[in-house]
C-alpha cells in the first residue's frame, strides 16, 4: 500500500474573517427607545435647558448635544432614525463606565462589538471598549476629531468558555455623543459540533454535507483550525479563501460544500460546527487514487466527550496479502487547555499492548492523527483514549486505496 497516501489520509485526515451571519445582542443600540436596555456610572438627567453641565459626571439621550448644554456642538444622530447617548464627563472620576450592558453568548465563537461615537467638544478625551473587563479593539482618541464627527469602533472578540459577555464602553474625560453600539455574534441556542479531520490539498478534497431537519430556515458557522490550533484558511467555490464558512439552510433543506486543490500542498486540520440543534453535518472525504478512481469514506460530526474507544484491524486482507491499517484522529475542542490523551490498546482478548499509540499533546484546538503503530501490527483488537479536556475523534480502516470510517464508541 502506499504510505505516502496513507500518511495524507490520516494525517491531514475552522478565523480571520467575521461571521457573514449573526444575531444582534444589544438591546437599544440607536438608543430609540430612550433611556433603557443599558447601565451606566453617569447621572441621567433631562435633554433640556442646561442640564448637561452639571458637575461629577452627566449623561442625556437626545438628537441634539446642544439642547442640553450650550457648550457643546451641535449635530444629529450617526443613525437619524433613533436618539444618541450625550455624554459630559464634567469633573467626574477617570474610569467611569460610560455604558454598559452584560449579554448571553456562545463558548468559543466569534463576536462583533462596535458603535460610533463623537466629540461633542474639540477636546473630548479618549474612550475604550471592554468585554468581561479587557480591552478589545484599540483606544479611540476623539482629541484630533471636529465636534460632530462621527468615528466608527469595530473589533472582535472571542468567547473562549464565557457564558456572558459584560460591555462596557469607558471615558476619562471630555464630552462626547455615542450611537449604533452593536454586539452580534452567533444565535445563543448554537451547538458546537466537531469534524474531527478535513483533508485537502496533494490530491484530497474535503465535502461537508448540511441538513437542516427543522421547518424554518436555520444559520450555520464552520470554523477550521490547523494542527496548531491557528484559524485554517480555505477556499470554497469562486471564493476567496477564509477560516469561517457560514450561511444559511433552508427549511427542511440541505447544503453541500466542497474546498480542496490538487495543485496545493496537504492541509491537515480539523473543525468546529456552530449550530443549532436541528443542523446535522458530515464530512466526506475524498481522494483520487494512483488507479484513476475516486474513493471516499463520511463521518458524522460529533458534540466530543472526555473518553471514547474505537477497534482497531491491524491484520492482512486474505484476498490480496494487503495490510489493513486503522487510522485516528483527535482534535482539541477547548480554546483555552492543551488536550493530554492517553490511548491503551488491547487485543482480541482483552490483553494489554504496551505503548502501542502516543498522542502529543495537542494545543488549544490543534489536531494529531496517525496511522503508523507497529506495536499493533497482525493483531485485532480496541483503541481507549481518555484525555484532560474535551476532545472530538474518528477512526479511519484503509487498504489498498480503499477507505471507510469506524464507529467510535463515546464513553463520557
Amino acid at each position: 500500500m502506499n504510505s505516502t497516501y496513507l500518511r495524507s489520509l490520516t494525517v491531514a485526515l475552522l478565523l480571520s474573517s467575521a461571521h457573514a451571519w449573526c444575531d444582534e445582542l444589544v438591546t437599544n443600540g440607536n438608543f430609540a427607545a430612550g433611556n433603557t436596555g443599558f447601565t451606566s456610572d453617569y447621572k441621567f438627567v433631562d435633554d433640556s435647558g442646561l442640564n448637561c453641565n452639571q458637575s461629577g459626571g452627566v449623561y442625556t439621550i437626545g438628537t441634539n448635544p446642544s439642547s442640553c448644554s450650550g457648550s457643546l456642538g451641535s449635530f444629529g444622530p450617526f443613525d437619524p432614525s433613533g436618539n444618541m447617548m450625550i455624554v459630559n464627563h464634567n469633573a467626574a472620576p477617570d474610569n467611569v463606565v460610560v455604558w454598559s450592558e452584560t449579554v448571553s453568548v456562545v463558548p468559543n465563537s466569534l463576536y462583533a462589538f462596535s458603535a460610533y461615537i463623537a466629540p461633542a467638544t474639540p477636546y473630548s478625551n479618549p474612550v475604550r471598549f471592554t468585554v468581561n473587563g479587557t480591552q478589545v479593539g484599540s483606544t479611540v482618541d476623539l482629541n484630533s476629531g471636529m465636534a460632530g464627527t462621527w468615528t466608527k469602533f469595530a473589533a472582535t472578540w472571542n468567547s473562549l468558555q464565557s457564558t456572558t459577555a459584560v460591555l462596557r464602553i469607558v471615558l476619562d474625560g471630555g464630552a462626547f455623543a455615542l450611537d449604533d453600539v452593536s454586539f452580534s455574534g452567533p444565535p445563543t441556542g448554537t451547538v458546537n459540533r466537531s469534524l474531527p479531520h478535513i483533508a485537502v490539498g496533494a490530491s484530497y478534497a474535503t465535502g461537508f454535507y448540511l441538513v437542516n431537519s427543522g421547518a424554518m430556515p436555520a444559520n450555520f458557522s464552520i470554523n477550521f483550525y490547523d494542527d496548531t490550533g491557528a484559524p485554517l484558511a480555505l477556499q470554497f467555490g469562486g471564493a476567496g479563501a477564509a477560516a469561517v464558512l457560514s450561511g444559511t439552510i433552508p427549511g427542511n433543506g440541505a447544503a453541500y460544500y466542497e474546498t480542496g486543490d490538487p495543485t496545493k500542498p496537504l492541509s491537515p486540520g480539523s473543525a468546529i460546527l456552530h449550530a443549532g440543534s436541528q443542523i446535522t453535518a458530515q464530512a466526506v472525504f475524498r481522494r483520487l487514487g494512483p488507479d484513476g478512481n475516486y474513493y471516499e469514506a463520511a463521518v458524522p460530526s460529533t458534540t466530543g466527550g472526555f473518553e471514547f474507544e474505537i477497534p482497531f484491524d491491524a491484520t492482512t486482507f486474505p484476498a490480496n496479502g494487503l495490510q489493513i491499517y486503522t487510522g485516528l484522529a483527535i482534535a482539541n475542542l477547548d480554546p483555552v487547555n492543551t488536550a493530554n490523551v492517553t490511548c491503551n490498546a488491547h487485543d482480541a482478548s482483552g490483553n494489554p499492548i504496551a505503548n502501542a499509540v502516543n498522542v502529543p499533546p495537542l494545543k488549544p484546538l490543534g489536531h494529531w492523527a496517525d496511522y503508523l503503530f507497529p506495536a499493533l501490527y497482525g493483531l485485532r483488537g480496541t483503541l481507549d483514549c481518555s484525555s484532560n479536556a474535551k476532545i472530538g475523534s474518528i477512526g479511519i480502516r484503509a487498504f489498498g486505496s480503499t477507505i471507510s470510517s469506524l464507529s467510535v464508541i463515546q464513553i463520557r
